[in-house]
């Protein structure tokens, strides 16, 4: 899936694979500012077997809720574990808020695109 994501007044281009077996894939090429992006604002984009995701509710609201794992590169090995919410998916269209930390939010939109594009 490719789309965007951001935080207020910063919006950067960002593709998902989301795998049924419960990993992901996300990296951002955009380069603002003579600063290089990464996909989930932090964080590092290369694939890793920690990068896993869950959706675990749905609300009356239809909205899902679930966490993703940050994996980052710096030789720690660290993995922080993040919130989902407001998940939300309309046809070809997925849309979701990462709660970090309980700090910030960065809001993702993405569009389901062919694995030929």
């Amino acid at each position: 899936m490719g789309g965007c994501a951001g935080s207020p007044g910063l919006m950067y281009a960002v593709v998902f694979t989301f795998r049924a077996d419960g990993t992901y894939s996300a990296q951002s090429d955009e380069v603002l500012d003579g600063t290089q992006m990464t996909a989930l604002g932090y964080g590092t984009d290369p694939d890793s077997p920690r990068k896993i995701y869950a959706i675990n509710d749905f609300q009356a609201s239809q909205l899902g809720l679930g966490q993703i794992d940050v994996v980052f590169d710096d030789g720690s090995g660290s993995v922080v574990r993040d919130e989902l919410r407001s998940i939300r998916l309309m046809g070809d269209k997925l849309e979701f808020d990462l709660f970090h930390l309980s700090q910030y939010t960065v809001t993702f939109q993405l569009r389901r695109v062919s694995e030929s594009s």
